[in-house]
């Protein structure tokens, strides 16, 4: 485990070395780690300091198998939380490999633009 402020250059690598990820659920990061097939534990933005979009991205790759989420303020009540799901990540690796391996995404910038024409043909049908 190493623990870095910021990254930049070495990011790329950074993810592509990794067995795991615990990240943020922005829309950018959770693509890109899909992408690259990364079991990952999302920790969400409560709602108490953001508008919320981070968990619905969670709730998302939850429901398709891709990930692991951890609320925040549950995490914060209980810090055992965070191992507790920390492991159940590790049992699920294999499985969310092969949900991710099955979504047919292969870039974020396709995920992305996916994710925008969805929005905008459902916005059309209501």
């Amino acid at each position: 485990y190493i623990q870095y402020e910021y990254v930049k250059d070495e990011l790329p690598h950074l993810l592509k070395s990794a067995d795991y990820v615990i990240s943020r659920a922005g829309a950018n990061v959770i693509f890109e780690l899909l992408a690259l097939k990364k079991p990952t534990l999302l920790i969400p933005l409560s709602k108490k300091i953001s508008r919320g979009d981070q968990i619905l991205n969670a709730k998302s790759f939850e429901k398709e198998g891709y990930s692991v989420v951890l609320d925040e303020d549950e995490m914060m009540e209980n810090q055992e939380m965070l191992l507790s799901k920390s492991e159940e990540l590790k049992n699920k690796k294999d499985t969310i490999i092969k949900n991710m391996k099955n979504s047919g995404i292969t870039n974020g910038v396709d995920a992305s633009f996916r994710v925008i024409i969805q929005s905008i043909e459902l916005n059309k049908i209501k």
